[in-house]
């Protein structure tokens, strides 16, 4: 008898146009998350597009004309002053500048293998924030009482070694594995002990041989052979890579920096700001659906108050009452977050399979299940306790 009363109140035109925005709304979203988290390990690992937007910078090598007219090859101009450094800081492109720290002392690597013999190299080492890494194992730490060093080399390295170096020396090829296995010495020129080392981690971002910068700072000051820190390369993080201002700036003082890892960050910044601007949208869908419903309810109680009321004075509480309006909102919320998640896992299996599997097998964990009961779960307990607050607010208007 109660809900055949209450029924008449409502219109189905809204609880319905309710439903379909709240589909469209929800399930954009669910396809823009998951989205986001299946391309995300893809393009962090091959092309670096969720990366910072960072590029490295460095001076042109040239040759420069002294006073007297005999050109010399100045080591001077490949460094970056603090003026310079300053103003690069000073720019509103440029969010922050990171210095690549590099060993002023010489080194040298031996490697002792039943497989390959003993082989040993000239190396240099440079160290940068550790923000700035695209790998960190768990062994990337240096306690200066302890002898071990770790090393990060670019995975590049390796290739060069397998397909080049070792193909015209007639040396075997070494897997990952075997790198990371092997056991190194390092020497550095006025220390009469060895250190141990070993290679933790392949690279794909930094192109140099990156050592812990606690360590290297250490070095430097203990065996260095220059007291003065100069930095020829420099780490620039951007506030937007897609701002023209960026190479005329660099152009003008005749800076170098790898334009393809440049368009890489712009890549990035476009793919997620149109990810971003999509998910404002379909937020902004949902929340104007959650509001739409909300004033047709406001304004159908006020229409109907009379109605209420009677209900509420022959005994029926705000809870009951409510209990109708509450049933039909859950029930229609549920059916349109149900409709948007199967909408989200056939479209998310169609561009996993049409796609994602061309580049890699594995793919990240299906979310748009547990974020569609977590919208569900915040949906119908904001709606069961608005509309007994209406209610309450009818009935007992001194009380709210």
């Amino acid at each position: 008898m109660l809900w055949k009363l209450q029924r008449k109140t409502l219109l189905p035109v809204q609880i319905l146009g309710y439903a379909f925005t709240l589909f469209i709304g929800v399930a954009i979203i669910l396809i823009t998350i998951q989205f986001y988290l299946d391309l995300q390990p893809l393009l962090v690992k091959n092309t670096e597009l969720f990366n910072k937007n960072t590029a490295v910078l460095s001076k042109q090598v040239s040759i420069v004309h002294a006073l007297d007219g005999e050109a010399v090859d100045s080591k001077k101009t490949v460094y970056f002053t603090s003026n310079e450094i300053r103003e690069l800081e000073e720019q509103p492109f440029i969010r922050k500048v990171a210095l690549f720290n590099h060993a002023r002392f010489q080194i040298r690597v031996e490697i002792d293998q039943q497989q390959m013999g003993r082989i040993g190299t000239e190396l240099f080492f440079e160290s940068i924030p550790d923000e700035y890494l695209d790998v960190k194992p768990e062994s990337w730490k240096w306690d200066q009482k302890s002898n071990f060093i770790p090393i990060i080399i670019p995975e590049d390295y390796l290739q060069l070694y397998n397909f080049g170096y070792a193909q015209s020396k007639g040396l075997p090829v070494i897997s990952k594995l075997m790198a990371t296995s092997a056991p190194l010495k390092i020497w550095i020129e006025g220390r009469s002990k060895p250190f141990s080392g070993n290679i933790v981690g392949f690279s794909n971002k930094i192109n140099s041989i990156l050592v812990p910068q606690d360590f290297l700072n250490w070095a430097n000051e203990s065996y260095g052979i220059s007291r003065q820190s100069s930095a020829s390369r420099l780490l620039i993080e951007f506030t937007d890579p897609t701002d023209e201002r960026i190479m005329r700036f660099f152009k003008a003082r005749d800076y170098f920096i790898n334009e393809d890892r440049l368009e890489f960050s712009k890549l990035v910044f476009i793919f997620k700001s149109a990810l971003a601007f999509i998910f404002f949208i379909a937020l902004t869908i949902v929340v104007l659906s959650f509001a739409f419903i909300l004033l047709s309810i406001n304004l159908m109680f006020e229409k109907h108050k009379e109605t209420i009321l009677n209900l509420y004075y022959i005994g029926y509480g705000n809870k009951q009452i409510a209990r109708f309006y509450q049933i039909v909102i859950s029930s229609f919320t549920g059916i349109s977050l149900i409709a948007a998640s199967l909408a989200g896992l056939v479209i998310r299996n169609y561009y996993v399979n049409k796609v994602i599997n061309n580049f890699f097998i594995e793919v990240n964990r299906n979310w748009i299940l547990l974020l569609g009961v977590i919208i569900l779960v915040v949906l119908l307990s904001l709606y069961n306790i608005l509309v007994v607050r209406s209610i309450r607010r009818i009935n007992n208007p001194a009380n709210t």
